[in-house]
């Protein structure tokens, strides 16, 4: 595809039918290819490398322009003992140039009972998998991640969806939910699998009840007197389908101080 879609005039495809669409999904193929030609027998293969070195990978970079021609080859042998180097810095940098090429990173986390008691929950046999997917907005990523996504997605029991409680409206959470409509989903069984998660809701603005007698204050009103809160209401219904326990309200600020330490495992792995 790379070589038949030429950006020149002349080429295979008409030049002005070709959009920044068509040249972003170009970009991303040359970066597939070129980690594709880098890689020497990694494809297949889960190797355990420092964690330290996924989370430098894992950064990244800033959005760019597309470019008008396509990116030049570039070939930099990357093998496992790169990947497995003690200098985190080296270890980091063949990660990044092979990046295009991982399937997952799993990360096995030990928690402490007295953070998060999951003994009804999980057993010898089974654990709690807890899945974060890329971004299908993300800078850089026009088809790849919206692949893994989708095929990964297809197992998934809860799907939590986190939202802004100042701005609730997200175009990459509206994005999201109409691809797993477009996947052929049942509309109800999304909204039983949906939970919305209202985040950093200690920045939401309280509502005005200066007009509100003192006493329990029915969810209607609360609504008419505060824009935001009625604004999570409003947009996280649109995936919950009127299940008002599908709603929550978070604060990540909240939650650590309330929090006590906890003990996370070391171990990393990824799968190309």
């Amino acid at each position: 595809m790379v070589p038949r879609l030429r950006f020149a005039p002349g080429g295979p495809v008409p030049y002005e039918a070709i959009g920044a669409a068509h040249r972003d999904a170009v970009t991303e193929l040359c970066r597939i290819r070129d980690a594709a030609l880098s890689q020497r027998d990694l494809l297949g293969t889960s190797v355990s490398v420092s964690g330290k070195a996924v989370g430098a990978a894992l950064v990244l970079g800033a959005a760019q322009r597309t470019p008008e021609t396509p990116p030049k080859r570039a070939v930099q042998p990357v093998d496992t003992g790169q990947l497995k180097n003690s200098d985190d810095a080296v270890a980091a940098e063949a990660l990044r140039r092979t990046f295009p090429l991982v399937e997952k990173v799993t990360l096995r986390v030990e928690v402490s009972p007295d953070h998060w008691d999951l003994a009804g929950l999980i057993s010898q046999d089974t654990a709690v998998r807890l899945l974060d997917f890329p971004g299908i907005n993300a800078a850089g990523s026009y088809g790849r991640d919206t692949f893994l996504s989708r095929r990964e997605l297809v197992s998934v029991h809860t799907i939590l969806l986190v939202i802004s409680a100042v701005r609730p409206e997200s175009k990459g959470a509206s994005t999201f939910w109409d691809m797993l409509t477009e996947d052929g989903r049942e509309p109800q069984a999304l909204a039983n699998a949906a939970l919305v998660a209202a985040n950093a809701f200690d920045l939401a603005k309280p509502p005005a009840l200066h007009d509100v007698p003192d006493g329990p204050l029915p969810l209607r009103q609360l609504l008419s007197h505060s824009a935001e809160v009625n604004g999570v209401h409003v947009y996280g219904n649109k995936f919950v389908h009127h299940r008002e326990d599908g709603i929550v309200a978070v604060s990540s600020i909240a939650a650590r101080a309330r929090s006590p330490r906890h003990r996370r495992g070391r171990r990393t792995t990824t799968s190309s």
